[in-house]
């Protein structure tokens, strides 16, 4: 373990830049790092804290198991492990540090990774488990049980194993590579991933946008339904007074 913290670092990173380097590998503790890395930490002490909880409280409610509720618990279950990653930036900065290598940020942050391409996914998931809701409410209602809960469980994590797989590998390959400990570090050679992101979150804006729609046509439908049949009773009274 000692050997691995304490790894051999290249004397160039073309992931931050050998400015960037130059600048920093001598400097030990520095605000700016310290600042950042303990504004980051508190977010994820926060992050892992709320999302145990809401874990747990799915988990124990009955009333709280329908699809929603377990796809957000899903979720946050995969933000959880996304979320403590950045304790590793963390103890590199306040270590004084400021640098690891990539290999060894790699392997301390390999829940941090499947966890973070699998909770942008579930996010995905969730949005069209409520498109699927409002769009074919009968069909809904038929699929709906624990095999499409359980098949989209085991989608969301093939992104995150997908992730893992490119980053172990680029790892193998440059394992020298001095990072500061953050996710971002080690994301950054795999670009793959900012279009992936790029395009989950796109296709759940568009997915709510449809789901809106369908809700304010269904609502609006439904008013003017109300509002028919109030005219109606209104005539009516109108009619049985006039004929009193």
């Amino acid at each position: 373990m000692t050997f691995l913290i304490n790894g051999k670092l290249s004397n160039t990173s073309t992931i931050l830049g050998d400015e960037f380097f130059n600048m920093y590998r001598d400097r030990g503790l520095t605000p700016g790092l310290a600042i950042m890395a303990f504004l980051i930490a508190c977010c994820a002490i926060s992050g892992n804290i709320m999302n145990a909880f809401l874990v747990y409280i799915t988990a124990r409610n009955k009333s709280l198991r329908g699809s929603t509720n377990y796809l957000l618990a899903q979720h946050s279950f995969c933000e959880f492990f996304h979320q403590t990653g950045h304790y590793i930036f963390l103890y590199t900065i306040f270590s004084g540090k400021n640098f690891i290598s990539y290999a060894t940020s790699a392997a301390f942050q390999i829940q941090s990774i499947l966890g973070y391409n699998s909770a942008v996914f579930t996010m995905f998931e969730t949005a069209t488990d409520r498109l699927l809701c409002v769009l074919t409410p009968t069909l809904y209602a038929q699929i709906v049980g624990p095999v499409y809960l359980g098949t989209f469980s085991i989608l969301s994590f093939i992104p995150g194993a997908v992730l893992a797989f490119l980053v172990l590998s680029y790892a193998i390959q440059n394992p020298a590579e001095p990072v500061t400990g953050q996710l971002s570090d080690l994301c950054t050679p795999v670009q793959l991933i900012y279009n992936y992101n790029l395009v989950m979150c796109v296709l759940c804006i568009i997915s709510y946008v449809i789901i809106g729609a369908i809700v304010v046509k269904k609502g609006g439908y439904k008013l003017k339904l109300i509002f028919e049949v109030k005219q109606k009773q209104i005539y009516s009274r109108e009619k049985i007074l006039s004929e009193a």
